[in-house]
């Protein structure tokens, strides 16, 4: 695991922050999406975007509307669009405007969590979901977000994560064993 500051692991008591920042992390591919899906089964109270698999390409998940929209394409496709390409992956710059939408929604709604699924290498270069997670860090560092945020942020991303945005108070968590969350 990546040595961090010992002052992020805060219980859910701590005086320092209302709601926490929790952080879900892990290799590719390592089952999260699929553990916050199954978390968040017979769940009410939580809000956010999901990004799962749907066939070969990745989904958005909107938790409160129980939607899913379309975010990856495949990478030849030949229509007009306004894309984002990482690496082989192709994204629909559409998708990601309503994705910030709906988790700025979610930070002035009355969700107990809000889930970020994910934090990656596009945020980092401030595209992608990085207006609406700046948006929801700024709620929540002055103490306006009534929500808890799980935010999903890849192992190998996560020093880079916490540095960029400046994280201070937060938690990290990983899937045990059996790939379950266990908040």
């Amino acid at each position: 695991m990546i040595s961090l500051p010992m002052h992020l692991n805060l219980s859910m008591t701590d005086p320092l922050t209302t709601m926490q920042i929790i952080i879900l992390t892990g290799q590719v591919r390592s089952a999260k999406t699929t553990a916050l899906q199954n978390w968040l089964k017979g769940r009410s109270g939580a809000a956010g975007i999901l990004s799962p698999d749907i066939g070969k390409l990745r989904k958005f998940y909107d938790i409160a509307s129980e939607d899913y929209f379309d975010f990856q394409i495949d990478e030849n496709t030949n229509e007009d669009l306004d894309i984002t390409r990482v690496g082989r992956f192709t994204f629909l710059d559409s998708a990601f405007k309503r994705a910030n939408d709906i988790l700025r929604q979610a930070g002035n709604s009355d969700a107990d969590y809000i889930i970020i699924d994910e934090l990656g290498k596009l945020e980092l270069k401030k595209k992608g979901l990085y207006t609406s997670i700046k948006y929801l860090l700024d709620k929540h560092n002055k103490k306006e977000l009534k929500a808890n945020l799980l935010i999903v942020i890849r192992d190998y991303l996560l020093e880079d994560a916490i540095h960029f945005f400046d994280l201070k108070h937060y938690r990290i968590v990983e899937l045990d064993a059996s790939k379950k969350l266990q908040l």
